[in-house]
């Protein structure tokens, strides 16, 4: 897919592809790294409806032993996607946490394979024995 116009990022319309592919090629070896569907506020023209969005999160080490910040990853956001603290990003994306999804990368990668799809997932699909 081209990107749209200058800055434009292609993997805009298709987070659920660019977040798996960002947990395989780089957050997998993160610690309690993990594929993340959820419900955003849209902006822009989708300002005020609420959509189905993917994205990365991690627990990044900090200098302070035992302890560690919560990270996202958002494939789509800007020219090359950016890493911000997880919990800024659901404030700011307007998360709604009782519809979020977690799933560590061994998982995600069973469900896209079993099911031929990078998600949203349905409890049907989740459920289902491999």
């Amino acid at each position: 897919m081209k990107p749209r116009g200058l800055g434009a990022n292609p993997w805009r319309g298709r987070c659920y592809q660019a977040a798996h592919r960002a947990l395989l090629q780089q957050y997998c070896e993160k610690p309690n790294a993990k594929l993340v569907h959820g419900i955003v506020q849209g902006r822009g023209p989708l300002r005020g409806k609420r959509i189905g969005h993917a994205w990365v999160e991690w627990d990044e080490p900090t200098p302070i032993a035992g302890q560690a910040l919560r990270m996202a990853f958002d494939a789509t956001a800007g020219e090359t996607g950016t890493e911000i603290p997880a919990e800024y990003y659901r404030k700011i994306a307007r998360v709604s946490n009782r519809q979020v999804r977690e799933y560590s990368c061994e998982a995600a990668t069973i469900l896209t394979l079993r099911c031929a799809h990078y998600g949203p997932w349905t409890a049907r699909e989740r459920d289902r024995a491999p």
